[in-house]
């Protein structure tokens, strides 16, 4: 059986009043349908897109943990070519 860690944490401030630093999301694929995404640093709100496709991922717009490694399936039948097409996006990208 799996085990399922749940991290939590609380901003005490408004999110503009966040000073969050661009950060770099690492993609690679691990598996025939299967993403792996990391970051160095609080990836805040991360969105994912894959153009031409609807609710193509089994998780969107997440927080990412700087050192976690987060793994989504993609519902696409030839992700291997794909991969570049996806578009990795955070909070910091919107300003």
């Amino acid at each position: 059986m799996p085990i399922l860690a749940l991290f939590t944490f609380v901003i005490l401030v408004g999110i503009k009043w966040l000073n969050l630093p661009k950060v770099k999301i690492g993609i690679k694929q691990t598996g025939a349908n299967e993403i792996e995404l990391t970051t160095g640093k609080l990836a805040k709100s991360v969105w994912l897109l894959l153009p031409g496709t609807n609710n193509a991922f089994s998780d969107n717009y997440f927080d990412l943990l700087p050192g976690e490694k987060r793994i989504v399936q993609v519902k696409t039948a030839d992700l291997k070519n794909m991969i570049r097409q996806i578009q990795v996006k955070s909070l910091t990208d919107a300003y």
